[in-house]
């Protein structure tokens, strides 16, 4: 606990002098970014999505945008901390038949290379914030520590805030938090329920969110729960090879396309609100304050969770 106290110190002290880790690491590694955006190859005519997937590009035509929010899919297309993990098991399996004479070798090696990829997805806030609990997640493991996971997601978000005080105000930032306490919730308490209804808990801790920024369709949440495996476990390996394999960028534009004609026939909306941003950053914390009181002190868990 003095730990977290410490944090808590460390990140009042370097949001006092505005000083952000994060801030000069984007600004040594923006070439990687770059770079990400001019080596999609040029035969690939989704290329906004390809953007989005892979270098973590928001996307510029709204009509796809909205197309994506309104069937709350947009958290999954922009990368996120889930796309981290997925490739980290990627990385992993393709490293370990390789290297697996060279254990001492092949984490220093995986962590070296997820690094390199939060530097191609510009360090945005839910990859980054993914990036350092895997972190803390392998020192716990190699200490023999047992974290609850509750704890190891305020962990990494007080060092995420340290390294960047900005955050404190970022929307993305606060969207992950949550969904890593989301998760924890659900591994806590509602273990055994059905994937429908694991989707609707989830998307019920955004609520305020959606308040103050635009309500989606009940309907949307069967959409997500049904596309949600295939973006994460299809798509997105799909989209690092096509950068490899660049012929497999008709087989990518064949999926993008097919996905966009059933969003568009579902006829899902979303009625979008002007946001009052310093209001809905305040509700999010207390919100996020609250869960993790809740977590801690409320009540026991009847599953033991899966550290996230």
């Amino acid at each position: 606990m003095n730990f977290v106290y410490i944090l808590i110190y460390l990140s009042l002290i370097t949001h006092t002098l505005r000083v952000s880790v994060v801030d000069n690491l984007i600004r040594i590694f923006s070439s990687f970014h770059n770079s990400c955006l001019q080596l999609a190859p040029e035969n690939v005519k989704s290329v906004e999505s390809l953007h989005a997937l892979v270098c973590g590009k928001n996307f510029n035509d709204p009509t796809q945008a909205n197309l994506l929010i309104a069937s709350g899919l947009i958290h999954l297309f922009v990368v996120s901390g889930s796309h981290l993990k997925i490739l980290e098991k990627i990385i992993f399996y393709a490293l370990k038949n390789r290297f697996f004479s060279l254990t001492n070798f092949l984490q220093p090696l995986l962590y070296s290379l997820l690094f390199f990829y939060c530097a191609v997805c510009n360090f945005n806030p839910p990859i980054f914030r993914s990036f350092i609990s895997l972190m803390i997640l392998a020192v716990i493991q190699k200490l023999n520590l047992k974290w609850k996971s509750e704890n190891l997601i305020l962990i990494s978000g007080l060092i995420c805030l340290t390294l960047s005080p900005a955050w404190i105000n970022s929307l993305s930032f606060q969207m992950s938090w949550i969904a890593g306490l989301s998760l924890v919730v659900i591994s806590y308490f509602f273990a055994k329920s059905s994937l429908i209804w694991k989707n609707s808990l989830f998307y019920l801790q955004y609520l305020a969110t959606f308040n103050f920024i635009g309500i989606p369709q009940p309907a949307s949440i069967g959409v997500a729960t049904l596309f949600t495996s295939f973006l994460e476990y299809v798509l997105f390996p799909l989209a690092l090879a096509v950068y490899l394999f660049p012929f497999l960028g008709s087989l990518f534009d064949f999926f993008i396309f097919t996905l966009n004609a059933i969003l568009s026939k579902l006829e899902l909306t979303v009625i979008f609100r002007t946001p009052d941003n310093e209001k809905l950053i305040l509700i999010n914390w207390v919100f996020i304050i609250s869960l993790h009181m809740f977590l801690n002190y409320s009540f026991k868990p009847r599953v033991q969770p899966c550290l996230n």
